[in-house]
């Protein structure tokens, strides 16, 4: 029924011409509109209670005849109501200590040789506070413009110690791309994309959802049906125009605490933002076709593993650990210089002169890479 609704609502919508903004705005619209219909917002208070995934029906059934057992000693109290209590609370501790045993061990057999999975099982059994501590604060929107302030601040002092090295050219005057590369093709426009590709990019998706989604991500992956067409429509949309649309660039920044030891100041949090999964899927859609160009005709240095398939972060530091030794056995001296920093600006400007995107580089890059960004 919620299918059908929303694919009513989208095929009676008659504005799917508009640009891209607008089309974003009225799909997250019919959404919202249709989810409130179905779901309104409520509030209830529940009672939340703890719960052991490993105590199964069988160790609750030896619980409760240990219970019973000790009742019978504590109003017969004779030896063989006594011995009957001990062997049934032996059974069940025994129970209880194998169950727990191997539901830990299945954990962290299920987490394999992944690194961030085997780190939540350790600190689940370790009983670690993972929770995220923030500041000392009067009011919540105080506590919020001082976050905004700091990281904007900080990205400022970084651009400010670097200003000497940037290039002297301004982005807005140039009209037509910089021919460096004339040998090799340029991806000149983005390929418009069919309802099959944005339904495999969706299915691969993890179910994360964001306070900007109009509806959950896990109820929208049921509904793909329902959607996938107009989510089409807005995708090659966004490809034909080379515009992100502007409701995309919002995000949910959720300041995390670096280090438990560290003092709760800002200066000790990192912002993690959260996007819509709408703006995801178009980004994926981007990212592999201009990964297809760039390794077709730019392939990226051999020992760049971020961002790429098939390349691994910890092969990358056993090679850099090693390069270090190999430089100290040779008495040289071995320096590392680790920038976290991207700049639209400054990408743009790359792109520009490598050539890489063609007329994609001037035309669009800057809408799309969000230099307009709210």
């Amino acid at each position: 029924m919620l299918s059908r609704e929303i694919w009513e609502n989208f095929k009676n919508c008659g504005i799917w011409r508009g640009n891209i903004d607008d089309l974003a705005v009225s799909y997250n619209s019919l959404l919202g509109k249709v989810l409130d219909d179905h779901a309104p917002e409520l509030t209830k208070t529940i009672l939340i209670k703890p719960v052991i995934p490993w105590f199964t029906d069988e160790l609750k059934e030896l619980k409760r005849s240990k219970r019973m057992a000790e009742k019978r000693m504590t109003a017969l109290k004779t030896p063989e109501s006594a011995a009957d209590y001990k062997t049934a609370r032996d059974v069940y501790n025994a129970a209880l200590t194998s169950t727990k045993d191997a539901y830990n061990n299945n954990l962290v057999a299920e987490a394999g040789n992944d690194p961030k999975k085997l780190s939540k099982v350790v600190n689940s059994l370790m009983n670690r506070d993972l929770s995220n501590p923030l500041p000392e604060h009067e009011s919540d929107m105080g506590l919020a413009d001082i976050f905004v302030e700091h990281f904007n601040d900080k990205v400022e002092c970084i651009v400010a110690e670097f200003e000497h090295q940037r290039l002297a050219l301004d982005l807005g005057s140039i009209d037509e791309p910089i021919n460096l590369c004339l040998s090799k093709p340029h991806l000149d426009k983005f390929v418009e994309v069919c309802d099959d590709d944005i339904r495999k990019i969706i299915s691969k998706c993890k179910v994360k959802s964001c306070d900007l989604d109009p509806m959950p991500t896990f109820l929208l992956k049921q509904c793909t049906d329902s959607v996938i067409h107009f989510i089409t429509k807005i995708t090659n949309q966004s490809l034909r125009s080379g515009i992100f649309a502007t409701v995309w660039k919002s995000a949910i920044v959720t300041p995390l605490h670096k280090k438990p030891s560290l003092d709760h100041i800002p200066q000790n949090y990192r912002p993690v933002s959260n996007l819509c999964f709408i703006s995801k899927v178009v980004e994926k859609i981007v990212i592999t076709q201009l990964m297809h160009h760039v390794n077709t005709h730019y392939p990226l240095p051999s020992y760049q593993s971020a961002y790429r398939p098939n390349h691994s972060t910890e092969t990358l530091l056993t090679r850099l650990h090693s390069d270090v030794l190999m430089g100290m056995d040779q008495q040289h001296v071995a320096m590392l210089v680790m920038i976290d920093l991207v700049l639209h600006s400054i990408l743009c400007l790359m792109i520009i002169f490598s050539n890489a995107c063609g007329e994609i580089s001037v035309l669009q890059t800057r809408r799309y890479a969000g230099l307009n960004h709210i």
